[in-house]
């Protein structure tokens, strides 16, 4: 297995974990070590991979490991680092495989570290699986272009948008700043039926975007999109609290369908390292909470239907947790769900259509 490639957990990071009480996250997981070699895979739920940067990787460990878990009944592996490989082909292909095997045992991979474009492999792990994928970004910026180039050759969003055989469903960005974004790239989204959400609409109600992780598979978060005062090198004074960052990170957990996650471009900061712990504790806590309504079973739901414009509108409303689904039909394809809220569904009632769902009903 892939996972064999593996570099176990450094002893200096082991050795802290000695002054910590027996109670911590960190003397609790299953970790992958020099001496006890590769834990057991089975049995475990939410994976953790360093890449790269093994150093800043060790800073939050230590910072992680030192943090107390909630009333989890899930088991949680650290799989120690991935180095680069000889080429970055060889260290995309590695990221695959561990991302597919990991996934196939029912194991939700984190990865942490390296470049954001990490998020092509992680998609590329999916085609095997045979499925339509919706990927997640939190980012400042759409990674359309660069060098201002419009989905220039060396964007990994490009790459994700040319692979064939073409597999991805949606693409969603959550929390972008319109300084770091072109007309053209914004013109470019809406032509691929993409959505995307300024900053400043998701810090007035957070909330909005719980429908958007239930419907995603990866998850990919550029950590340049936080603000951090204590860090001289912040791509923009702009961006997500740390507050907000952890509550996307728990609507990201609950989510039934995310099966990988990627947090890239990390800092070297002792204010981060912390942050960065906690952003995974939150998504560690949804995970244990998850609802197990996957696909959706109908029949335990109430529907609704409303006639507008003549055409048939369903939404289903779960009697478990009451979140709401709409079904979308269309000439192109099969009806299918797509998540969303009570108050998306008092739009509609209102012959009030949100933007978001103008875009699927046009595809």
């Amino acid at each position: 297995m892939s996972v064999d490639f593996l570099k176990p957990i450094n002893e200096n990071v082991l050795e802290v974990l000695e002054t910590f009480p027996k109670q911590v996250i960190g003397n609790k997981i299953n970790k992958h070590t020099e001496k006890n070699g590769m834990p057991e895979l089975m049995g475990n739920r939410v994976a953790i991979i360093g890449l790269f940067e093994e150093e800043h990787i060790d800073e939050f460990r230590k910072e992680f490991y030192q943090l107390y878990a909630g009333n989890w009944d899930l088991n949680i592996l650290d799989l120690g680092n991935l180095l680069s490989g000889e080429s970055s082909k060889d260290t995309n292909i590695a990221i695959q495989e561990i991302s597919f095997q990991l996934r196939q045992i029912n194991i939700i991979p984190i990865f942490i570290g390296g470049e954001q474009s990490i998020t092509y492999p992680l998609f590329c792990s999916y085609e095997k699986n045979e499925q339509l994928v919706n990927i997640t970004c939190i980012d400042y910026k759409f990674d359309l272009s660069t060098d201002e180039k419009l989905i220039s050759s060396d964007s990994y969003i490009k790459s994700i948008i040319d692979y064939t055989p073409q597999f991805l469903n949606n693409l969603t960005n959550i929390g972008y700043q319109s300084y770091f974004v072109s007309n053209e790239e914004r013109d470019m989204m809406d032509k691929l039926h993409f959505d995307y959400y300024r900053l400043g609409e998701v810090l007035d109600d957070t909330s909005n975007t719980e429908p958007i992780f239930r419907d995603t598979d990866l998850l990919s978060i550029d950590i340049q999109s936080v603000s951090l005062p204590s860090i001289d090198t912040v791509v923009s004074p702009n961006g997500f609290d740390a507050r907000t960052i952890c509550r996307l990170a728990r609507y990201a957990g609950i989510s039934d369908k995310i099966s990988s996650v990627g947090i890239f471009n990390i800092y070297n900061n002792t204010y981060f390292y912390k942050l960065l712990a906690q952003i995974i504790w939150y998504f560690i806590e949804g995970v244990e909470y998850r609802y197990n309504e996957y696909p959706i079973i109908i029949n335990e739901c109430l529907r609704f239907t409303l006639n507008i414009n003549d055409s048939e509108i369903v939404f289903y409303n779960s009697k478990l947790t009451d979140r709401w689904w709409m079904e979308i039909n269309n000439a192109k394809k099969e009806p299918v769900l797509v998540s969303c809220t009570h108050n998306d569904y008092l739009s509609f009632c209102g012959n009030k259509i949100p933007e978001r769902f103008l875009k699927r009903l046009n595809t």
